[in-house]
């Protein structure tokens, strides 16, 4: 057998970790939403410990396009930087966010 006939048989929804639902778990909304809103204000380094620790909602947020350090079609940074599609994001996370306070 193929090894792509292998991987079409998989059951990919019962295999590794759950899936996440964001939009129901506010405490996830929050850390994104705190991801995104430091590096709108303090663009916070590769290395920084918000970075250790909020690694997987990085890891997500840069997966998305929401933050980057990618400064032009050449330049790099060493920080975490918010970018256009993350701004629209993180406004309607906190639109969600505040739907959970009331």
């Amino acid at each position: 057998m193929k090894k792509s006939e292998l991987l079409a048989q998989v059951n990919w929804e019962q295999t590794g970790q759950q899936h996440i639902d964001f939009v129901s778990e506010p405490d996830h909304l929050f850390a994104f939403w705190l991801v995104l809103d430091t590096a709108a204000r303090n663009p916070f380094t590769i290395k920084s410990d918000l970075a250790r620790r909020a690694a997987f909602h990085v890891a997500v947020c840069a997966s998305e396009e929401l933050i980057t350090v990618k400064i032009d079609y050449e330049t790099y940074s060493k920080k975490w930087h918010l970018t256009e599609k993350g701004n629209g994001v993180m406004e309607q996370i906190y639109d969600q966010l505040q739907q959970f306070s009331q």
